[in-house]
């Protein structure tokens, strides 16, 4: 990709300027309350008097005061933006989530975010005879869900039917993270394989009532491939998503593997699987989908058979419907702790947040969705355009299962510790505790006690070496997050003090919760010495760190003492607007008052300047500058003898970043 980002004609050769560009609209467009997201592609650009094509898609957001109209925009259409074009950025912190990889790895490479009025319809470009089709029923499925169905019924089950999530609102979606369910809304092998499962049922159906064709052909096989085209044909509906990508591909090596006599090569299908995928794009590896994915099924591989009675419940033969259901519902239990437990240092990592309510959650919702729910949805779509009364009956029916399941998930998630946040483990931490679920699942073997024993003993060192390396650290650490507008600053001590300061951010993004949570919880910071609101506001916005990091003293910018000293570093707060952090022979100036910070900046002539945001003046002293929107978080060190300044992104010559 960093090849694709010098290409000539490239869209990144036009960054920070102000552009004219044309483009048709690739994706159905993301409809928020007040922003509609859009991702235009084929892209020519206003040089002169003529407009020349360059590389990549653009990333618009449009952004009007009052709600914005659904159907404003569609697929095929042909619009004129007018704005400056940027570099798509998110924040860049330690472990946070790459943005800019995420959308770079989709091919957009650009945003522009502009208003309705600088936006201009200019035509149609003509569609394909297969996007038209496709379109046009994701549209008629569409306005079926409308006229059938509530607002939150219908948000997920476009999510279930078509892969489209922007109809979900942001509670929903932590009511489901809160409960472990969120793997239900991403269309996947449960989905294809009902598909699969409903039509193979009704060609057989048909098929098998003419003796000549039993007879005469491997019927089974022949119906196999049949179902195959109609289920290629749903994954397409669903826009082919990377998840439905990897799931379709299981589906036709799960029969490949099946008819070829090997059908008890599981392993050999997963492996098959993953290989083919990162064959046709290496850099699914690094995707935390992907690795979830077949962690999950490799953990129901590997752990079901070795959990408790497991092996009772799989060489039960049934008899009756009873005995059926029984085992049915016992194994689906089995392979959701399986995937819960497999699945768990992964998410420990990523998110740093597990339910602890989700293989019971999951043992109620993943029947509900797979055997009422979704067959309920798939069939009303499939009898839409013959008889479209039944098809009615069908998603209102499927409607109120949803809407009782979506009511229990909302309840069950606002139990206490429904959902704990926990300390992120690194790499290394996460490989010796996969190494303790190897050794507790082959406890009775001799050579995986000793492992075990060798494992936990690594394992404790690994998570008591942070705070005791904090304890006897004499070096004063000061790292400015990157927020966007706003402050961030986490400060850490001599001797394992801390403190965290935290300013007005003027973003809707939920910073507390999707920026500074993990950063802390990725720095084995469980709780705070100190916090600190710089807001005039006071405490606004602080609630979820004080419920969850428990500072021992909490002060606002209006009581702060005039003069602290902490583990060796004096604070002196001159002014609600200016603290000075001293040690030993170096001084640390937090400024607050962005009008007058230049000015201030000049009086005082420091050695280094570190913008929390964009850089508000060209640097014309002897000072280096830093900015969090240009390098990311920022982390200040010094003993008290010497200082350097780390940034988390480094600046290259040619202008790109890297990490």
């Amino acid at each position: 990709m960093a090849s694709y980002f010098r290409l000539p004609n490239g869209i990144t050769q036009y960054f920070d300027r102000k552009v004219v560009i044309t483009g048709s609209i690739l994706q159905m467009p993301r409809y928020y309350q007040r922003r509609i997201s859009l991702i235009l592609g084929k892209l020519n650009i206003l040089i002169g008097q003529r407009y020349i094509p360059i590389r990549g898609k653009l990333l618009v957001d449009i952004y009007q005061r009052t709600p914005l109209n659904k159907g404003s925009y569609s697929i095929g259409q042909v619009l004129k933006v007018i704005g400056k074009l940027k570099k798509i950025k998110g924040f860049s912190n330690p472990g946070c989530f790459n943005y800019s990889l995420f959308w770079q790895s989709k091919g957009v490479w650009g945003r522009i975010s502009t208003s309705r009025d600088r936006l201009f319809i200019m035509g149609y470009k003509d569609l394909s005879i297969w996007t038209r089709m496709l379109e046009g029923i994701r549209d008629r499925i569409r306005a079926f869900l409308s006229k059938n169905l509530s607002s939150q019924t219908r948000a997920v089950y476009a999510a279930l039917l078509l892969g489209e999530r922007g109809g979900l609102s942001k509670e929903l979606k932590d009511d489901f993270s809160r409960c472990g369910v969120s793997h239900l809304l991403a269309i996947s092998g449960l989905h294809l394989g009902m598909v699969m499962m409903l039509i193979y049922t009704a060609i057989w159906f048909l098929a098998s009532r003419s003796e000549y064709l039993l007879l005469a052909f491997n019927l089974k096989k022949i119906i196999v491939i049949l179902s195959l085209i109609p289920t290629f044909f749903y994954a397409a509906l669903t826009h082919f998503s990377p998840a439905t990508s990897r799931a379709f591909i299981m589906l036709i090596l799960f029969w490949w593997i099946l008819f070829s006599g090997r059908g008890r090569d599981r392993w050999l299908l997963l492996v098959t699987a993953a290989w083919l995928l990162l064959l046709l794009y290496p850099p699914l590896l690094y995707s935390p989908s992907f690795q979830f994915s077949f962690v999950a099924l490799a953990s129901i591989i590997y752990l079901t058979p070795r959990l408790p009675w497991a092996k009772n419940i799989l060489c039960l033969s049934p008899k009756n419907w009873y005995q059926r259901a029984f085992k049915w519902s016992t194994l689906c239990t089995y392979f959701t702790v399986a995937a819960w437990l497999g699945t768990l240092p992964l998410l420990m990592h990523y998110f740093c947040h597990i339910s602890t309510i989700g293989p019971l959650v999951n043992i109620f919702a993943i029947p509900a969705i797979a055997l009422f729910i979704l067959p309920l949805g798939l069939l009303s779509i499939f009898t839409l355009f013959i008889f479209p009364a039944i098809s009615s009956a069908l998603i209102n029916l499927g409607g109120w299962g949803l809407s009782k399941l979506l009511t229990f998930i909302h309840f069950i998630s606002n139990l206490p510790k429904a959902g704990l946040w926990v300390v992120s483990p690194n790499w290394l931490e996460v490989i010796l505790l996969y190494s303790l679920i190897l050794c507790l699942t082959n406890i009775k073997t001799n050579i995986f006690k000793y492992i075990f024993f060798a494992t936990l003993i690594t394992l404790f060192l690994e998570v008591i070496y942070f705070p005791i390396y904090h304890l006897f650290s004499s070096r004063l650490k000061v790292s400015i997050l990157d927020v966007g507008r706003g402050q961030a600053i986490f400060i850490q001590f001599p001797h394992g003090k801390n403190m965290m300061i935290f300013g007005k951010v003027s973003s809707n993004f939920d910073i507390e919760r999707r920026i500074i949570a993990p950063f802390l919880l990725r720095q084995k910071i469980v709780s705070l010495d100190y916090l600190l609101s710089i807001s005039p506001k006071g405490s606004n916005g602080l609630s979820f760190l004080i419920n969850h990091f428990r500072p021992k003293v909490f002060w606002s910018n209006k009581d702060l003492p005039f003069y602290k000293e902490i583990n060796g570093v004096a604070i002196e707060s001159y002014s609600p607007k200016l603290l000075k952090f001293r040690y030993k022979k170096f001084g640390l100036l937090l400024y607050y008052d962005a009008l007058k910070a230049i000015v201030f900046i000049d009086s005082v002539n420091p050695k280094y300047v570190i913008f929390s945001g964009p850089i508000r003046k060209k640097a014309k002293h002897k000072y280096k500058v830093y900015s969090t929107n240009t390098h990311g978080m920022i982390k200040v060190i010094t003993d008290g003898e010497s200082l350097s300044v780390v940034p988390f992104l480094k600046v290259d010559k040619g202008g790109g970043l890297s990490y």
